[in-house]
């Protein structure tokens, strides 16, 4: 009976993941004849190895129940030019196929062009683009732009969004996928190693040239290359150290996060800028707790004080603790430190803690706090947010700042987030945004 007992449950676990992970098709004519025939979405998943957050998309989000469910309803393409097979269902010759098809016919790129991934992509049963994002994102950001594409095929489709599920930062309705990346490819073990060898055998010299080589080895995985960057970052300094820090932060894989987080307690505060700035980018929720210690320095200043946050709520936007102290920070008396507050609570994946903290920010005494709450509104497109902005707007006194409160309000219709170019253009300028 015990051995009985256990088949039945191997048998219930395998059925379990297989109803847990998307139904890949895998050729891009037989998607298009389906989803035409049938009124369906095209999903298309762009994956590259080696590129930041592709791993994460195939381990989590292609695996997530919700996101299995909703792929039902969608013809699912998935395309990569790795030669181990990534997703289930789908060979090595298939997925490679599907990329080529999709590099010529979507993309408009030849085999050799290093895209941007990951990147998804959602068409209409006509084969246009309906919307698209590129890197990173959150599954309840996936999941709004599943079900967003559904709507604009089937109005009367019906699905319960849950309170993490919002339109992601860098959502495009242009037609248009994103440009590709020249340049960017991750190097392989052979080219670590040569540089490695370079380094090793030059002597002083060698670590002299090192400064056109780093760059390179910060795009790889390879646990030598982020030694090396170690060493690197113990010898300089300053606004050296704080590039460098960027750098990681722009191009280097996840796992680079333990390179960065000894220099979050640097003496220089540029330095440490840059560090949660980085931890930021990579968003490895181990970072949590690094960033959760760092919030506990009150002699810390305003400005790193406020990145800390925006880190965190890109590390882990679930996190109720960081909620609890958005709540409590967003009174302080700093607008720019509110105005920054108002960014990490545009991360948040907790419905209930956005919808009264960027209500909070839309009524604030400060023009650019109430301006950055209109723009964080807008980015998350969440209907849950359209009482807030249209009621703030229809007090607002200031003819900018009201604008933009409307165009908000036309953002979570559908609209562009054109009207929000200067702002965030000023934003930079303040420094309240770097990436």
């Amino acid at each position: 009976m015990k051995h009985l007992a256990l088949h039945v449950l191997v048998a219930l676990a395998a059925t379990s993941s297989a109803t847990c992970q998307i139904k890949w098709t895998t050729d891009l004519d037989a998607a298009f004849a389906r989803a035409k025939d049938e009124k369906r979405v095209i999903f298309v998943a762009i994956n590259m190895d080696g590129e930041r957050a592709n791993a994460e998309m195939l381990a989590e989000h292609y695996r997530d129940g919700r996101l299995a469910k909703l792929s039902r309803q969608t013809v699912n393409i998935f395309c990569t030019q790795s030669k181990e097979r990534r997703v289930s269902g789908v060979s090595v010759e298939q997925q490679n196929h599907c990329d080529v098809q999709v590099r010529e016919r979507i993309l408009k790129a030849t085999p050799d062009t290093w895209v941007v991934s990951p990147q998804h992509l959602f068409l209409g049963p006509d084969g246009k683009i309906l919307s698209s994002v590129p890197y990173r994102v959150t599954k309840g950001e996936l999941e709004w732009m599943w079900v967003d594409a559904i709507h604009k095929i089937d109005k009367d489709f019906a699905w319960k969004l849950p309170g993490s599920a919002h339109a992601p930062r860098r959502l495009r309705y242009d037609g248009k996928p994103a440009a590709p990346a020249e340049g960017k490819k991750p190097p392989t073990k052979e080219e670590v190693d040569e540089i490695l060898d370079g380094l090793n055998k030059d002597g002083l010299s060698g670590w002299a040239r090192a400064r056109e080589k780093i760059p390179i080895l910060m795009r790889s995985d390879d646990k030598r290359a982020m030694d090396v960057a170690v060493t690197v970052l113990g010898f300089i300094q300053g606004e050296r150290r704080a590039r460098m820090l960027d750098g990681i932060g722009a191009t280097s894989p996840r796992v680079w996060w333990r390179v960065v987080t000894p220099h979050v307690s640097d003496r220089l505060a540029v330095v440490r800028r840059a560090a949660v700035d980085a931890l930021g980018a990579l968003a490895e929720p181990k970072a949590v707790k690094v960033l959760d210690k760092a919030s506990k320095n009150r002699k810390e200043e305003a400005t790193i004080r406020g990145c800390i946050l925006i880190a965190w709520a890109s590390c882990n936007p679930k996190d109720k603790k960081l909620a609890r102290l958005l709540a409590k920070t967003v009174r302080d008396d700093d607008e720019m430190l509110r105005s920054r507050v108002i960014i990490a609570a545009g991360k948040l994946e907790q419905r209930k803690a956005v919808t009264e903290l960027l209500a909070k920010g839309l009524a604030d005494g400060s023009t650019i706090v109430r301006q950055t709450s209109a723009w964080m509104v807008a980015q998350r497109r969440d209907k849950h947010l359209l009482q807030s902005v249209q009621a703030a707007a229809g007090i607002e006194t200031d003819p900018e700042t009201k604008e933009l409160m409307k165009a908000a309000d036309a953002a979570i219709g559908g609209a562009s987030l054109e009207p929000f170019k200067d702002l965030e253009q000023h934003l930079r300028s303040l420094s309240l945004v770097r990436r």
